[in-house]
């Protein structure tokens, strides 16, 4: 609401004829309300209200209603932003919509900036040496390839190998190995044993590694389990009786649109 000379002479002619000092209170409230123009109020991390609307926050970062806030916020204040005009945030931060920290830019200026502040390198502290340089690039982390290579030249990992009880040094890029030698890799692989259970007779079995994806004891329990009868159910949805294997056990539906339709109904729920 624009404060206009007809407004003023409104609100005098009431304040003459207020009959207590608590109606020329709640006057002089409302003039102080359409003199002073809004400003922008933050509720909490996620919204902020400006001229009686409250703006929501985007995973952008920006808060918006039908409008973005910064852009109503300078319209507001400056008339209708022209057009190919951007509203750019000064400080860089989305969630100052203040006045003072918005500017109106073309699109190339509005760009620019944005791109001169990215390839902005500010100086940085060598881990190595300790002392303070201007990096040439943003992956730059020491200030020389001497201090670079002391990084990277990183005092070798002891360890001791499981298959043979020898203790042997890595480097400090190869840190991850376990045994001394291929040969004891090779050995620990070939004389170990992995301990399963039978899905089908619920007896306990020893594997090597390189059997390690066997899940069966004998042929005879793998023949048991393809030849189980299949397993008879009641689809929830339709009431239609169906078969499945015994590898299938879990399933409750008939068919997939009535697994989608119970998926559907849990989630109303």
């Amino acid at each position: 609401m624009k404060f206009t000379p007809e407004v003023i002479a409104a609100l005098a002619v009431l304040r003459e004829h207020a009959d207590n000092d608590f109606e020329r209170h709640r006057i002089d409230v409302l003039e102080r309300d359409l003199t002073a123009p809004p400003q922008v109020e933050v509720i909490d991390d996620t919204h902020q209200r400006f001229n009686g609307m409250i703006y929501h926050k985007n995973p952008s970062g920006h808060y918006m209603t039908n409008l973005p806030l910064h852009r109503a916020v300078w319209s507001f204040n400056h008339g209708q932003i022209p057009n190919g005009y951007h509203i750019h945030h000064i400080d860089q931060d989305k969630a100052n919509n203040h006045i003072e920290n918005l500017q109106a830019l073309t699109n190339n200026e509005h760009r620019r900036t944005h791109n001169n502040l990215t390839k902005q390198i500010f100086p940085r502290i060598c881990p190595v040496c300790g002392e303070t340089f201007a990096p040439k690039h943003r992956a730059q982390v020491c200030c020389s390839w001497g201090c670079a290579g002391k990084l990277k030249a990183k005092p070798p990992v002891k360890k001791i190998c499981p298959v043979c009880g020898k203790n042997f040094t890595v480097s400090y890029p190869n840190r991850d190995q376990i045994y001394c030698s291929y040969s004891c890799a090779l050995a620990h692989r070939t004389n170990s044993h992995i301990e399963k259970i039978c899905p089908t007779c619920g007896k306990k079995f020893t594997v090597t590694y390189g059997q390690r994806d066997k899940i069966y004891c004998s042929r005879d329990c793998v023949t048991t389990y393809l030849t189980k009868p299949r397993i008879e159910k009641t689809c929830p949805v339709c009431g239609k009786n169906f078969s499945v294997r015994p590898s299938r056990e879990k399933q409750i539906c008939c068919s997939r649109s009535c697994r989608s339709t119970l998926i559907n109904a849990n989630r109303k729920k």
